[in-house]
């Protein structure tokens, strides 16, 4: 029996048996592959979360090979992830480094509900900035692709890559001495109907100092305005419940009476960021 399995024949069956084997595995592995992408164009949401400095990159099923799937649809949750201590305000960037898609055939889209509604497409044929950023720390991207293909030339090379990441806005814990608190996003101007806390802590017996080295805040209103009350961007001393708005700071220091100080900024509904003039501050802090 045991000569028998050197055997050119037996050898043979040997070979056949291991061939089959072999293709089996590889047909196993393809099948599974091929069922994790069609779980993906289910359209379930997918969950994803963003950690600071963290940058994800997400691609449409299909990518590497450069498939047009049929009906594919895919959609992620985009969130970050935050302790429940942080003040900070942060929003989510969104860059489409690689995309391939016939308006015809397949699409992106940013979806954002909030202050700032948005609803963008991306496609080949329209034309929209290659930078998104959110306003909320939530956002959908869903990708899709129609039943069939109606491109002449085919939908062969369908892709899109983007590349997300969290991006620091405003607001947050600051207990290091010398430190500057700033207005989103400075030196670029504020962003419109954003909230920011700024608590400073000093160690105890230690007070504060807040010197404003620029304070220009816009103070156009569209609602109600009165003196230091109403619909203008604000800048507040939460400890005082003092309103500073306009230039009122500009060059002036603010001191607390103990360990603690906490502000607030709220810029309104009119927007600035694009406008020549600066607007925002940028205020320095220490401990005495």
């Amino acid at each position: 029996m045991l000569f028998s399995m050197f055997h050119p024949l037996g050898v043979t069956a040997i070979l056949s048996v291991i061939g089959v084997s072999f293709a089996m595995v590889v047909n196993r592995d393809a099948a599974l592959d091929r069922k994790r992408i069609m779980d993906k164009c289910s359209g379930t949401p997918q969950e994803v979360y963003l950690n600071a400095g963290q940058d994800v990159v997400l691609q449409n099923p299909g990518f590497e090979s450069g498939e047009f799937i049929e009906g594919c649809t895919t959609l992620y949750e985009v969130m970050m992830d935050r302790d429940d201590q942080d003040l900070g305000q942060w929003r989510i960037k969104v860059v489409m480094e690689e995309m391939n898609l016939p308006c015809s055939s397949s699409s992106v889209w940013l979806l954002e509900d909030g202050e700032r509604t948005h609803n963008i497409q991306y496609c080949n044929e329209k034309k929209a900035e290659t930078v998104f950023y959110s306003h909320e720390h939530l956002i959908d991207i869903k990708f899709k692709n129609k039943a069939k293909c109606i491109e002449e030339d085919g939908c062969a090379g369908t892709k899109v890559q983007m590349r997300i990441s969290a991006e620091y806005v405003c607001g947050g814990r600051f207990d290091q001495d010398n430190g500057v608190i700033t207005s989103p996003l400075y030196p670029a101007n504020y962003i419109n109907s954003e909230a920011c806390i700024y608590d400073i802590v000093a160690p105890k017996k230690k007070r504060i100092a807040l010197t404003c080295d620029y304070f220009d805040l816009s103070t156009k209103c569209d609602g109600h305005c009165g003196d230091h009350n109403g619909d203008r961007t604000y800048f507040q001393d939460i400890t005082t419940f003092e309103r500073y708005e306009g230039k009122e700071l500009q060059g002036k220091t603010i001191k607390s009476k103990k360990n603690h100080h906490t502000f607030y900024f709220l810029s309104n509904s009119d927007d600035i960021e694009n406008k020549k003039r600066q607007y925002g501050f940028s205020c320095s802090y220490k401990f005495f």
